[in-house]
């Protein structure tokens, strides 16, 4: 790092404090996305996004594992990839206890309070916060959490594809994920959306964007659409008690 750059991340480090008081005045809402990946929150982020809500301006590009894009923020991702290298894990080996060190909540509070202190309403999604969510929690304000999930076996048949990943390992993965996020809705106020069920989704969306008091734009909902679902499993899940939870969460 040259000392050009350290300067200018001195400089919006001292900013910290004033971005911290503009949130306070101005309150803007942040939305979280949360859900296991291949679980269609790249999906759900895109239309929020094109219903008003701010990504931020450093986005990760598109790739063969995901083509129309992740819909995430590249410090977003950074943060969260640190905070499990630190904790000895990884998102596909998540660590059983979670380390934060100066740097990280350094970066969390200049992501929130300085970089998007602009902007009115903020997303946040990146899959690996379903793991990582007990540290950043303690820096948001006025925030709303929605949790996406989708049939297990789509999920690890998803993963087969991308990373050639196990289906025994990918449906571990699943079950990880969601307990964490069941766990999570144990002391927060969470609204669930089902990404399979086709029927009610546009309902869902609506409610969410009207929770958020923002301008419902109805060619968002073009981004869902059965490109995105190509690794669906149609039929029941047998003998998996918190899929069905989550089905009943969401009837």
């Amino acid at each position: 790092m040259n000392i050009l750059n350290i300067i200018k991340k001195l400089f919006f480090y001292a900013l910290i404090p004033f971005g911290i008081l503009i949130n306070k005045i101005l309150k803007p809402k942040t939305l979280i996305i949360l859900g296991m990946h291949r679980s269609g929150t790249s999906c759900i982020t895109r239309i929020l996004n094109q219903n008003g809500l701010y990504l931020g301006s450093e986005i990760i590009k598109p790739d063969k594992g995901n083509p129309q894009g992740y819909w995430e923020n590249l410090s977003v991702y950074s943060i969260n990839e640190r905070i499990l290298k630190l904790s000895g894990g990884s998102w596909d080996n998540p660590p059983s206890t979670l380390l934060e060190n100066f740097y990280i909540k350094i970066e969390i509070l200049r992501f929130l309070y300085i970089r998007n202190w602009k902007r009115s309403d903020l997303i946040i999604k990146d899959p690996r916060m379903v793991i990582t969510w007990d540290i950043w929690k303690k820096y948001l304000r006025n925030y709303y959490i929605l949790a996406i999930f989708r049939n297990p076996n789509s999920v690890a048949n998803s993963l087969r594809r991308r990373d050639g990943m196990n289906n025994e390992i990918g449906l571990s993965l699943w079950e990880t994920y969601n307990k964490k996020i069941i766990k999570i809705s144990n002391n927060e106020s969470i609204d669930f959306l089902n990404f399979d069920d086709e029927n009610s989704f546009e309902n869902k969306i609506k409610k969410i964007i009207n929770k958020l008091e923002l301008q419902f734009n109805p060619v968002s909902l073009n981004f869902y659409n059965s490109s995105l679902k190509s690794s669906n499993i149609k039929g029941q899940v047998k003998n998996n008690n918190l899929y069905n939870k989550f089905l009943n969460i969401c009837s």
